[in-house]
């Protein structure tokens, strides 16, 4: 069974220029931040905020490994 014409599927360079997009869009967002500004309590904050974060998902991973609902970690 054949595609139509405009149904086929990208090929590679499509593919690529598809995963790089992201990417780049990603890096020309990292030169936008002013690293002069982020500082001090912001800096701070955030540090807090994320290590909050980070805390609690862990606990959380390890209650379910141990309540038996996590087979694999992926």
């Amino acid at each position: 069974m054949s595609l139509p014409r405009r149904w086929r599927l990208p090929n590679e360079g499509w593919r690529y220029a598809r995963s790089a997009s992201p990417a780049y869009l990603l890096f020309l967002s990292g030169l936008e931040i002013d690293s002069e500004w982020l500082g001090g309590r912001i800096l701070r904050l955030t540090s807090v905020g994320f290590a909050v974060s980070f805390a609690i998902a862990v606990v959380l991973g390890l209650a379910l490994k141990a309540g038996g609902f996590v087979k694999s970690p992926l």
